[in-house]
């Protein structure tokens, strides 16, 4: 991309998404199949959890989107949240949230 608007004399941005999640997410990810298996009285199904990911909502994405095509910036942009969490306690805050202390 760089080589191309280089030629052309264009400037260009391109975000990079990590770990998104939000409505119509698919049924097999983390939070969605965590939030499905709680909301049918279900033992959630992952891993020891210890894995640390950056997670961040759609809509905040869109948001960090449109932020960069109303900027100068130039080249890759990480677009995260900045918040390392464990999968742990990802499970954990979906589980408070509806109520739900097994999980």
């Amino acid at each position: 991309m760089s080589i191309y608007s280089n030629q052309f004399g264009l400037s260009s941005a391109w975000g990079r998404i990590f770990f998104l999640y939000g409505p119509k997410e698919h049924p097999s990810r983390l939070v969605s199949s965590v939030i499905q298996s709680i909301l049918r009285g279900e033992t959630a199904r992952c891993s020891s959890g210890e894995q640390v990911r950056d997670f961040m909502y759609v809509t905040d994405v869109a948001s960090a989107f449109v932020a960069l095509l109303n900027s100068d910036i130039q080249g890759p942009v990480n677009i995260a949240s900045g918040e390392a969490i464990t999968l742990k306690d990802v499970v954990e805050r979906i589980a408070t949230k509806l109520g739900r202390r097994n999980y």
